[in-house]
């Protein structure tokens, strides 16, 4: 079980905002065998409230994402992870190189070999 939460303030143009950020996730581990996770994530930030995809509504109430994910090892070298559900988008870094993730809803299956 993991769980987290975020209290923070935001000024812009000399107005302050206060939001919260919670993320919980509860999984199951079978080693040698994979995991079972489900990922649930919260947020009542201004900036968050309103979804960029649908352009002809404003949306005022909180967000949430919820998702459930696997891993299973295919073998010493190769894993395979099943996304099923939404993911929170925003800013992401890999090896100092940082890009912007969009919000994402559906499945994703991805494979992860190591040579």
């Amino acid at each position: 079980m993991n769980a987290e939460h975020q209290q923070a303030e935001r000024t812009t143009f000399g107005e302050v905002s206060a939001f919260e950020n919670t993320f919980l996730a509860l999984g199951v581990d079978a080693a040698g065998r994979g995991t079972l996770a489900l990922q649930v994530e919260f947020s009542n930030d201004p900036d968050e409230k309103d979804d960029p995809l649908t352009f002809d509504v404003v949306e005022t109430e909180p967000r949430r994402w919820v998702a459930l994910v696997a891993v299973a090892p295919l073998n010493r070298r190769h894993e395979a992870t099943l996304f099923a559900g939404s993911r929170r988008g925003g800013t992401a870094c890999t090896s100092g190189t940082c890009y912007l993730v969009p919000d994402f809803t559906g499945a994703e299956l991805r494979l992860v070999s190591r040579f």
